[in-house]
């Protein structure tokens, strides 16, 4: 089988072999049909292959339950046509040898020929499966909980929504996500001091609530308002805020 057209030059240095096979990420180049042009170990034993046996190969010729491919495929011309990186947090892959599902997040960029040409995409995908698996188990917790949980973004926006909130507030989570807390749960006469309260507290990191239990009042998706418990913890995550509100 012939080689990718621009896939020698990537081989040529024996060094470069040496530095792909010792990183523990998944590191391949593809072209614009989706063949191999370079892998490193570590890509290679995803497909139960060697590097030099992956090269001219697509995923449909390696895996026996390969998952969205036309998407994979989408994403990577599109990288090339735009010249543009692309990240990606979650991509499922069927391990060719164990037929487990491994969790990637990958980034995707544009790989120029020495002529200038852009028919290859760089690929370096990171395993999350474990992390996966913990969000999957801590999901269960917290969907078991008596306890709603709602999180919020520094923006006012809900970014998380536990399975007992869907219950007692009657939204589901693909509904909310996204969507101003405010707009939600909070009855009209109390938004304006929840927006106040959060603009103090990013100005200044005070907020009297915080961290206390408090009785209030919330609001149902159809119009009920109700008296609840509630307690926010903030959470300083990088450069940005998130608040978990526990509510019963």
């Amino acid at each position: 089988m012939n080689d990718p057209p621009g896939s020698d030059w990537l081989r040529r240095d024996g060094f470069l072999r040496q530095i792909l096979d010792t990183n523990p990420n998944l590191v391949f180049v593809k072209d614009r049909d989706g063949r191999f042009a370079l892998a490193n170990r570590a890509a290679a034993e995803l497909y139960g292959s060697t590097p030099e046996l992956l090269v001219g190969k697509t995923d449909a010729d390696l895996l026996s339950r390969p998952t969205d491919l036309d998407r994979s495929l989408r994403d990577e011309r599109e990288v090339m046509t735009s010249r543009t990186p692309k990240l990606s947090l979650a991509e499922a892959v069927i391990h060719a040898v164990t037929g487990e599902t491994r969790w990637f997040q990958t980034v995707k960029s544009p790989l120029l020929s020495p002529d200038g040409s852009c028919d290859l995409v760089l690929v370096v995908a990171t395993d999350i499966t474990a992390r996966k698996r913990t969000e999957a188990a801590l999901q269960g917790i917290l969907d078991s909980s008596l306890d709603a949980l709602v999180v919020m973004d520094g923006a006012g926006l809900i970014t998380g929504w536990s399975g007992q909130a869907e219950t007692i507030f009657g939204w589901r989570e693909s509904e909310v996500v996204g969507i101003a807390l405010a707009d939600t749960i909070v009855p009209e006469y109390h938004r304006e001091a929840h927006r106040r309260g959060l603009s103090h507290f990013l100005r200044t990191g005070e907020g009297p609530i915080l961290g206390h239990r408090i009785e209030i009042t919330a609001l149902r998706r159809n119009g009920e308002e109700f008296p609840v418990e509630l307690t926010v913890v903030p959470v300083r995550v990088d450069d940005a805020w998130i608040f978990s509100a526990f509510i019963r």
